[in-house]
């Protein structure tokens, strides 16, 4: 994967407005960011967002394009909801779809169909932040086939792979490219993070979901 994801022929599920509200207005623009927003926003059969959603289009919520890579062209703009006191994210989409997040890592979702119940990736995050490799483990509590929750861990490696340019539009930050390659004897995934050099923000990821979801694919609207 190249070191910016790619977007093409998607269908997205929410209106061009609201996203470029995200951007910071419906202005004209030339921001590669808004280009893209467009061309996201031009697929079939828009779904009209709720209230909760405009409102944050308008505030100027942070903002993430998120795509299911196994989905084609399933893609949904993000945005942040609420912050609570340990620092987990509650992030939502025009119709109706969460993420809980912390600290860019993915750990929760609804709406999607075999979704995380919840994840802990500190340890991961923490060699992340540090900027360097190693040896971590993370937990994933998913449904089984009888509708279960079970938890599973999973042995992980990270490893840097050197600088990677990422185009924000606004601006192209400075990166450290990481692979995440994480087995429990079971399962195996490869997850990908961005992450910016200076302010520790993951700006850009790939990361596993479940086996019925599979990958989402992250990008910050700055």
């Amino acid at each position: 994967m190249g070191a910016v994801l790619e977007m093409t022929r998607p269908r997205i599920l929410a209106p061009l407005c609201a996203l470029l509200l995200a951007l910071g207005g419906c202005s004209s623009t030339n921001d590669d960011s808004v280009r893209i927003a467009r061309r996201l926003l031009l697929g079939p059969e828009p779904v009209v967002p709720g209230p909760a959603f405009i409102a944050l289009a308008e505030s100027g919520a942070p903002a993430y394009i998120v795509s299911i890579e196994e989905r084609g062209e399933a893609y949904a703009t993000f945005l942040r909801q609420s912050v609570n006191a340990k620092g987990e994210e509650s992030w939502i989409s025009g119709d109706g779809l969460s993420l809980g997040m912390r600290e860019g890592m993915v750990i929760a979702t609804r709406g999607l169909g075999g979704d995380m119940l919840a994840g802990e990736a500190t340890a991961t995050r923490a060699a992340l932040r540090a900027g360097r490799g190693g040896v971590t483990e993370r937990f994933a509590t998913l449904l089984d086939g009888e509708d279960h929750a079970v938890t599973l861990s999973f042995r992980c490696r990270v490893t840097p792979q050197g600088a990677a340019p990422v185009d924000l539009g606004r601006y192209t930050a400075s990166t450290t490219f990481f692979h995440e390659d994480c087995r429990n004897g079971e399962t195996a995934f490869r997850n990908l993070f961005w992450v910016e050099r200076g302010t520790g923000r993951i700006v850009q990821s790939r990361q596993w979901i479940s086996e019925g979801v599979g990958t989402l694919a992250l990008r910050l609207i700055p």
